[in-house]
């Protein structure tokens, strides 16, 4: 992992992502490589998704899950990537 702030950070904090991070652009096995890398970061992002990128909601391996008194969505591959659903509150 790189040296970085990021290092003092655990899986508990948030980082928020506005949109266009090349989450599930490719559609491809590039955005599994992408998630890996993510993956192991001590911190959760939660991602906005941008115009640049496949919904989720529309990818077979994608899960709901309950998060912060509303949902998100998931790959049980990667539990600390989190997605929210367009359109939610």
């Amino acid at each position: 992992m790189p040296d970085t702030n990021l290092s003092k950070t655990t899986k508990d904090d948030l980082m928020i992502v506005l949109g266009d991070a090349g989450v599930n652009y490719y559609e491809n096995e590039r955005d599994a490589l992408l998630k890996e890398d993510l993956e192991v970061w001590p911190i959760t992002f939660f991602f906005v998704r941008g115009n640049h990128e496949r919904d989720p909601a529309n990818i077979s391996t994608y899960v709901e899950q309950p998060f912060n008194e509303g949902k998100v969505l998931i790959e049980p591959d990667y539990p600390s990537l989190l997605f929210a659903k367009d359109g939610a509150v």
